[in-house]
């Protein structure tokens, strides 16, 4: 299964740096990874930009509508993930090749 970027449906952005005019510098450093079975499934996915309470960046949200989630909860990045040595390859990895996922 390939992993494929969300787009954001508000925005194309996600960080600025909060100054105006020519020197205003804006990027979408955050995004969601999804695969692309589903977003081939009849299911409606969006992805949003919310607006940011203060910092330069600003969250974003992911919605599935038809789908429930089994505890609830938001995900939450850890960032002791980025200390792992095969993180960047892995994700590099798993934007360009199918998974196979263990159930």
């Amino acid at each position: 299964m390939k992993m494929v970027d969300s787009e954001l449906s508000n925005s194309h952005f996600t960080w600025n740096n909060k100054r105006g005019g020519a020197a205003q510098v804006a990027s979408k450093l955050d995004t969601f990874m999804i695969s692309e079975e589903l977003m081939l499934i009849d299911k409606e996915i969006s992805a949003r930009v919310l607006p940011f309470g203060g910092s330069d960046h600003s969250p974003i949200q992911l919605e599935m509508k038809g789908m429930v989630s089994p505890r609830n909860r938001p995900f939450r990045f850890e960032n002791i993930w980025l200390s792992h040595p095969d993180f960047t390859s892995n994700i590099e990895k798993w934007r360009s090749e199918d998974l196979q996922f263990q159930g």
